[in-house]
């Protein structure tokens, strides 16, 4: 079978319900992501399944088409072993159709914790990002992330991992499309922002920031903005108001008091 190469994409002409194969190296560890895209198909929908080495399934999803053309992205990871995977795609009914498969790995940086923003620009259809940023036990954090200009990118899932690899928390990023006719600032696309707040963190170390894309948007590529942010802190006295700005995006506040028994506040 024909292989995939990582950010590059393979088309493949799809006739009526003939299953087409393709393999890729995988390493034990690894997140990718394979991006199906449709053109100039008169078939309705499309199933795609990923076999691991041994042939047993690790993910499946549908391609749906509208007017001829869709997209979607099946995310995998960490992938339990190395060696060759497979990727299936069917037809779910007769006609024609040319689907191009794009397989790639996360891009890769290093958050700070300053309220600094970093702003990957993701070229390649259906790609997640994989940031990492080293914490200390017991801290409150904000994660804000933001698609500030209309582009491709639709939706996504947002993971937290905690040192030991276990999922510390999630959250998902939602859009708006807008669509642009004549001259207007900006074009058409999806923008949108979320925040994933985290802590007390369970323990010190390397926390893994995982974003993966979910939805079926124009290209499934587009530009980001990433913050994460400690929140603001002070102390409150009775009868007395405190004003705080908050400098970065998704920022939160944690503020302390004294207070004695029997005591009512509001």
């Amino acid at each position: 079978s024909p292989t995939l190469s990582l950010n590059q994409g393979y088309s493949l002409t799809v006739a009526n319900t003939t299953p087409q194969t393709v393999s890729f190296d995988g390493s034990a560890g690894q997140y990718l992501a394979l991006n199906a895209s449709a053109a100039q198909s008169s078939i309705g929908s499309y199933n795609i399944k990923l076999l691991a080495p041994d042939g047993t399934q690790v993910s499946s999803g549908a391609l749906s088409i509208s007017s001829g053309t869709g997209t979607m992205v099946l995310n995998v990871g960490p992938l339990a072993v190395g060696g060759t995977y497979s990727a299936v795609l069917q037809a779910n009914g007769s006609g024609s159709g040319v689907v191009t498969l794009t397989l790639s790995t996360p891009l890769t940086g290093v958050l700070a914790t300053d309220g600094s923003s970093a702003s990957p620009s993701i070229g390649v259809a259906g790609q997640g990002l994989l940031y990492t940023a080293t914490l200390s036990a017991g801290r409150y954090l904000s994660f804000a992330v933001s698609e500030p200009n209309p582009a491709g990118i639709n939706a996504a899932a947002i993971t937290v991992v905690s040192p030991d690899g276990t999922s510390f928390s999630s959250g998902t990023l939602t859009t708006t499309h807008t669509s642009c006719s004549g001259s207007c600032l900006g074009g058409a696309g999806y923008y949108g922002n979320t925040v994933v707040n985290i802590g007390p963190l369970p323990e010190s170390g390397t926390y893994t920031f995982l974003f993966q894309q979910t939805g079926t948007g124009a290209g499934d590529t587009g530009g980001l903005t990433l913050t994460l942010v400690p929140l603001a802190s002070g102390t409150l006295t009775v009868n007395n108001t405190s004003s705080v700005v908050l400098a970065s995006p998704g920022e939160g506040l944690m503020y302390n008091f004294a207070g004695t028994v029997g005591q009512y506040l509001s």
